[in-house]
């Protein structure tokens, strides 16, 4: 069995002219460089040890009959090659017989790029006992065992990619499913009185609610604030509202009139003092009188949108819906609307709170884990941030209010206070984030083009950008025929190379389906340069709406 001395000398000479190995009286050492380089490839220490106890023994050779040997300079593409390797087990395999003829040749490639492609790596550094040879060839090195391993190699990783990339679509749904609302994914959808329902009401129907309290869960401050919210969309101004949970019981029930604009709650999810068959447990409570309970619900039929709420545990619902369900022809038109909570994790009563109310997180720790801790403190923490950003005069001294009738806002000649917040928002957004000097902003400018009159609530003159706040108020049965009107002013008239229509988070949410359609409908019909958003209060910035299901794909998932 031959070798050649000069092939094994070079790799020896190249491995220490790198720093990894020193040569002591024949006795190859890995040197401290050398050391770190077997660390980045494994993290097996006694595989570590093995490898530090190898040592080379290069024999003298008293005469080697060489009639002359050239020592040249090897490429920098034919050095040793190390690197890190993604595998980290490094493979010492037995080696009963060493061919020199078909040597691994340890290639030097300083960008790491071979090397990278290994899942493992074979480090054998052979015992030679004799050389024994009359004369020394050169020989050009045989690259085909590491051609064909890093064949095998790449074969593999890559099919490994491919398994890992099916895996991750696999995991994904094929098609992603857009929840229609917030109310279904915080409340079950029962089929003839669907939560739905809520947002599906005219103006001037008044609606019963029966809402079941379940052990453990408080949500009736979040449901409040919801239809606080569908009040104003479907009528504007702000409802009136009434909250009873004590005694006093008795004279909401049965004696206050019920009007439009009236939020009542009768809270019996803790106590006794509302039986619908003139029955009171609360020994110092005087009965309720039913014929007076049923004179109120009958005064709903002749009233405009009001939201009557019975609050009351689980075991009473079958008995309040018999009754509601008697009264039928006297509470018409009424609609009867009944809600029941989700089994929610705190994850997902978190995100889904922190979607409504602009991706806010509390200040203050959660009391408890009940949807009214986490939406309430979340509202609290969106309407202060808001309030803070209105109070910089910077930004608040360049937004106009505006003065004009619009029925959007349910208020003669006064805008919301929303809608003024989050026009000082996006100034705000539009100087801070996207460094947009100030001169370049204008509110509530009147802008003609072609002899048409269009005025963008914030307006970009160098970018040519016009911005509108839909804050949805006042549109009446539905906010679409609102946001069509706005819609065409920009595809009527060249004022704008760009529209950015900004809706409020918790409007997002309760109409989230519709508007992720409708934004694809603009893109699909060629109206790419209008977009719709809504408000990211913790990175102070905006987030397309077409984003939001993606990022509650997998949060939806588990409710359904």
């Amino acid at each position: 069995m031959g070798v050649d001395a000069e092939d094994l000398m070079c790799e020896v000479r190249a491995l220490e002219s790198l720093g990894l190995i020193t040569l002591n009286n024949g006795v190859v050492n890995f040197t401290a460089k050398g050391e770190i380089v077997v660390n980045t490839i494994t993290i097996d220490r006694s595989a570590i040890i093995r490898i530090r106890e190898v040592l080379i023994k290069v024999p003298r050779v008293p005469f080697i009959h060489v009639p002359h040997i050239v020592r040249k300079s090897m490429d920098k593409e034919n050095r040793v090659a190390y690197a890190k390797i993604f595998e980290r087990r490094l493979v010492v395999p037995v080696l009963p017989r060493v061919c020199i003829g078909n040597i691994v040749p340890l290639k030097m490639d300083r960008s790491l790029a071979a090397f990278i492609r290994y899942k493992a790596a074979t480090l054998a550094i052979p015992r030679v006992p004799r050389i024994a040879t009359s004369e020394v060839s050169v020989k050009a090195m045989d690259r085909s065992p590491l051609t064909t391993s890093i064949g095998k190699r790449e074969i593999v990783e890559k099919s490994t990619i491919k398994m890992a990339e099916h895996g991750e679509k696999s995991a994904e749904p094929k098609t992603m499913h857009v929840p229609s609302s917030l109310l279904t994914m915080l409340f079950k959808s029962i089929k003839r009185y669907s939560v739905k329902g809520l947002l599906s009401v005219k103006p001037d129907r008044p609606m019963i609610i029966v809402a079941i309290k379940r052990p453990g869960e408080e949500y009736i401050a979040t449901l409040l604030s919801i239809l606080r919210e569908i009040y104003r969309m479907k009528v504007g101004g702000l409802p009136i509202g009434r909250y009873v949970g004590t005694r006093v019981a008795k004279y909401i029930a049965e004696d206050e009139l019920m009007r439009q604009g009236l939020i009542k709650v009768i809270d019996d999810s803790k106590a006794d003092f509302l039986e619908f068959f003139g029955i009171s447990k609360v020994e110092d409570f005087d009965k309720i009188d039913p014929n007076k309970l049923r004179d109120r619900l009958t005064e709903l039929s002749v009233q405009g949108l009001c939201f009557l709420v019975f609050y009351i545990d689980e075991s009473k619902a079958n008995n309040l819906l018999t009754y509601l369900a008697l009264l039928r022809d006297k509470i018409a038109p009424a609609k009867v609307v009944i809600i029941s909570p989700r089994k929610l994790s705190v994850d997902q009563k978190s995100e889904l709170a922190r979607v409504a109310w602009g991706f806010v997180d509390p200040k203050e720790p959660l009391i408890n884990d009940t949807l009214d801790q986490h939406f309430k403190l979340r509202e609290e923490m969106f309407n202060d941030i808001l309030e803070e950003l209105t109070n910089k005069r910077k930004y608040a001294k360049i937004v106009r209010e505006s003065h004009e009738d619009d029925a959007e806002e349910g208020l003669k000649g006064v805008e919301s206070a929303l809608h003024y917040q989050l026009k000082v928002f996006v100034v705000y957004y539009l100087m801070k984030k996207l460094k947009i000097p100030e001169e370049n902003i204008e509110t509530e400018a009147e802008l003609l083009i072609n002899s048409k009159k269009v005025i963008p609530d914030i307006y970009v003159k160098s970018r040519r950008l016009a911005i509108e706040i839909e804050t949805f108020y006042g549109t009446g049965l539905t906010p679409w025929g609102k946001l069509r009107r706005t819609i065409e002013k920009y595809l009527e008239s060249n004022v704008a190379n760009e529209v950015w229509i900004v809706i409020p988070p918790l409007q997002t949410m309760l109409y989230l389906r519709d508007l992720v359609n409708e934004a694809k409908e603009l893109r699909e019909k060629g109206y790419g340069f209008i977009k719709l958003y809504t408000v990211d209060l913790r990175r102070k910035g905006l987030v397309s709406i077409e984003r939001i299901p993606k990022k509650l794909s997998r949060l939806y998932a588990k409710l359904v």
